[in-house]
C-alpha cells in the first residue's frame, strides 16, 4: 500500500510509497525533482517524485526479486495479508502511522519477507484475518495467529 500513485499527492519528507520511505529532498535536475528514500530492506536510493507518485517505482529493486519470483504467491490471500501488515507497520496513511508507527508496533526481521512469513503461518484458513494475541505487541509468530471476527472483535484496543 502506497500514499502515492497520484499527481496531486506532493512527495514530502516522512511520505511512504510502497516500501519506499522518503527522507530527504534530492537534486533538481532539469525540471525533474528527485528525494533520497530509504527502502524497507535498508537500502537508500535516489527517485524521481513522478515515479513515487504514479508507483513505478516501489522499491529499491528487491520487490521485484521478493515477490515475482521467489514465491509465486502474489495474487494470494496470504500475501496480501502480508503486505497490508507491512505498510501498516511502515505508516503508509496517517491513520497507520498513528496506529501501528508511532505505537512502535513492528515487522520482526523474518517476517520483512512474505517467505519468511509464509514459512511461519502459512495457508489462511477460510474466512481468518491475521491477529495479534497482545494489541501492544508487534508481528512476530508467537504473537499471531490466524482468527475469525468474534476473536478480532473482542482483541480491539479501546480507545482513549
Amino acid at each position: 500500500m502506497r500514499i502515492g500513485n497520484s499527481t496531486h499527492i506532493p512527495v514530502a519528507t516522512g511520505n511512504v510509497y510502497h516500501w519506499l520511505t522518503v527522507t530527504a529532498k534530492g537534486k533538481k535536475v532539469k525540471s525533474f525533482q528527485y528525494w533520497i528514500c530509504q527502502c524497507i530492506c535498508g537500502e537508500i536510493r535516489t527517485i524521481q517524485a513522478a515515479s513515487l507518485r504514479s508507483g513505478n517505482t516501489k522499491s529499491c529493486g528487491c520487490y521485484k526479486q521478493i515477490c515475482s519470483v521467489t514465491h509465486g504467491m502474489s495474487d494470494s490471500d496470504e500475501y496480501h495479508t502480508w503486505e497490508n501488515m507491512i505498510a501498516r507497520c511502515k505508516g503508509a496513511t496517517e491513520q497507520m502511522k498513528k496506529d501501528y508507527v508511532d505505537r512502535g508496533i513492528t515487522v520482526c526481521e523474518e517476517w520483512k519477507t512474505f517467505d519468511g512469513f509464509f514459512k511461519d503461518m502459512r495457508y489462511k484458513p477460510p474466512g481468518m484475518t491475521l491477529e495479534r494475541k497482545d494489541n501492544d505487541k508487534g508481528y512476530y509468530k508467537d504473537n499471531c495467529e490466524w482468527a475469525d471476527s468474534k476473536v478480532q472483535a473482542n482483541n480491539r484496543r479501546t480507545s482513549s
